[in-house]
């Protein structure tokens, strides 16, 4: 009888121990899958933030210039202009007999068709990028 009853005191002791390695088994995996997670979503999240423009700014860019204070920037021909203007928005020069448009706040000149597509999706200069005023009295 005593041989059994030391066997049983080796054996419970063996027993513990594994239940134990077990169970931090499974508490380690657990957060291991847990930390993951969480580091999945904060990277997620961290990109989409570092991916979004300024409330600002995304505003101004999706209304672009309210078609009445688009009519009311001047149209000039070339030949009224001072001295010989390139238009920023095509990298081309304007040539004779083409219709540019000047903008009231910065004194820019554009092709009328090249600033006009610009306009329909910003409210600002292609050029300096100041937000173009027109005088209320122009409207």
């Amino acid at each position: 009888m005593d041989a059994n009853t030391g066997g049983d005191q080796i054996r419970r002791p063996s027993m513990a121990l594994r239940s134990k390695v077990t169970m931090m088994a499974a508490v380690a995996f657990t957060v291991a899958v847990l930390l993951t997670i969480f580091f999945h979503l904060y990277l997620r999240l961290y990109a989409l933030r570092r991916r979004r423009r300024p409330f600002f700014f995304r505003r101004a860019e999706a209304r672009g210039l309210d078609p009445e204070a688009l009519k009311a920037i001047p149209v000039v021909a070339q030949s009224e202009l001072e001295t010989s203007a390139e238009c920023a928005v095509c990298l081309s020069e304007i040539a004779d007999g083409d219709k540019a448009r000047v903008l009231p706040t910065c004194r820019h000149v554009f092709h009328v068709d090249c600033v006009d597509v610009w306009f329909s999706s910003h409210a600002t200069c292609p050029l300096c990028r100041s937000i173009v005023a027109v005088p209320s009295s122009s409207i």
